[in-house]
């Protein structure tokens, strides 16, 4: 069956927005009568043909098509990105009150997407989202009022926010929300409720959350010590990229805490968190290279990394420099070229974060 298309352009449409309008139409157009009849539309891939029905969708004054607009403009789905045409849209939608894009405008605000970063600004739209009662806004909050950024520090009234979205299902807020109760920010210090939010995020598999769970089997806080549900949460974590939990996953294996000791296994999780710059597995990695438990004794190598060490930990430069004197001057200046190229390869500051 053969359907003529109609592609007159609304009049209104072909004043207002004269340029590739009438394709625009004529595609949208095609995609409706498709349903209908056995058309076979124009050969416009799928990310495309989806954002000129949005883009469509959203000149016509659907909201909610303005603020998917926006999103795909962000993230260059069907169109190149622009994160200035995407602001353009998510701030249309956000000023006729869409939460969501309330929430994207302080993003953009607060990443400096499309518009000079302003954390102010970002507070101001986060807010606004998180009264229409969006989680994400509320997480966002909250974080901005535990850190002072963009508004005056006030760690209760983050602890309310996280509340707010962490009752939502909100994952990045139950773990920060667990943070709290953990150290007593905004909240007074509650180990069984600690537990019971970090529990809550870990089992949505967030690796932060996961490290927490597993520390919280480790040392007993809200939950009775056990080292294998402590080195089982430690590997989830691990597994996920957490440089923290990768570090304490060897040193379960160095040490045998929950299972079997296994001195190739601990330098591999070392390593892993050490080229993630975490410090103390770099100390703990250069321990092993310097008594060769896990992995072929090098002096060299193990200089290099306690050379890395050293910038945060006095142990690791003591260390480092007592092996020194077992170097010969040609080891010594190989040992200097190998740390030199470490610290080059893994540029950034130096962590020892857990969360």
């Amino acid at each position: 069956m053969t359907v003529s298309v109609p592609v007159e352009l609304p009049s209104h449409l072909e004043m207002e927005y004269p340029l590739g309008m009438r394709a625009l139409w004529a595609i949208f157009c095609v995609s409706v009568l498709s349903h209908a009849a056995d058309v076979t539309p124009p050969a416009v891939p799928r990310a495309r043909s989806e954002f000129l029905k949005t883009k469509y969708e959203a000149i016509q004054g659907s909201v909610s098509a303005q603020f998917d607009l926006g999103l795909l403009i962000r993230k260059g789905m069907g169109v190149e990105r622009d994160p200035v045409e995407s602001l353009k849209w998510l701030k249309k939608a956000a000023e006729q009150g869409h939460a969501g894009a309330q929430n994207e405008v302080g993003v953009a605000y607060r990443n400096g997407w499309g518009v000079a970063r302003d954390d102010a600004e970002a507070v101001r739209w986060f807010r606004k989202a998180a009264d229409h009662g969006q989680a994400a806004a509320q997480n966002a909050l909250g974080y901005a009022l535990g850190t002072g950024r963009g508004i005056a520090r006030d760690e209760k009234a983050a602890a309310v926010w996280y509340r707010k979205a962490a009752d939502q299902g909100l994952v990045a807020a139950q773990n920060n929300l667990a943070y709290c109760y953990r150290h007593g920010r905004g909240v007074g210090k509650d180990m069984g409720e600690a537990f019971k939010w970090f529990d809550k995020a870990a089992q949505q598999h967030l690796p932060a959350a996961e490290h927490g769970l597993a520390e919280c089997y480790q040392q007993g806080l809200g939950v009775p010590t056990d080292a294998e549900a402590a080195a089982k949460w430690f590997a989830r974590a691990a597994e996920h990229g957490h440089a923290a939990a990768q570090e304490r996953l060897g040193h379960c294996y160095y040490h045998g805490k929950g299972l079997e000791r296994n001195y190739e296994e601990a330098v591999q999780w070392y390593l892993k968190a050490a080229e993630q710059n975490h410090v103390v597995a770099q100390l703990s990695l250069a321990g092993c290279y310097a008594s060769g438990r896990g992995v072929d004794l090098d002096r060299s190598e193990a200089y290099a990394w306690y050379s890395l060490a050293a910038r945060q930990l006095p142990e690791a430069a003591k260390a480092r420099d007592v092996l020194e004197l077992n170097l010969s001057p040609a080891d010594l200046r190989q040992s200097q070229r190998r740390a030199a190229e470490l610290k080059s390869r893994l540029k950034g500051e130096a962590s020892e974060g857990s969360h």
